[in-house]
């Protein structure tokens, strides 16, 4: 099981790789879907800061479960709706 440090340092990453993406997003997108998305993970990461300097930690990791699976059903529908298209998900 990861420790607590590295869940904090993979979450601070992704959130850092997410935003230098969004500055390349189309300007509507970067605006809507840009900022929403690193709204969230802002908001995860957060969660797992605060999780980790407290003793109740069950309910601050549950809703940064939550906020994670808003992710995963994105990128499962994104995924299917290319391979219905034909198209190819590439790597950023």
């Amino acid at each position: 099981m990861p420790s607590e440090t590295t869940a904090l340092s993979k979450a601070y990453d992704l959130t850092r790789w997410t935003a230098e993406r969004m500055a390349r997003f189309p300007t509507p997108h970067r605006h809507t879907i840009g900022t929403r998305l690193v709204t969230t993970l802002l908001e995860a990461q957060e969660l797992l800061v605060e999780a980790h300097y407290t003793r109740e930690k069950r309910d601050l990791l549950r809703r940064e479960r939550l906020l994670a699976s808003t992710f995963r059903v994105g990128a499962t529908e994104e995924a299917a709706s290319a391979r219905s298209q034909g198209g190819t998900q590439t790597g950023g």
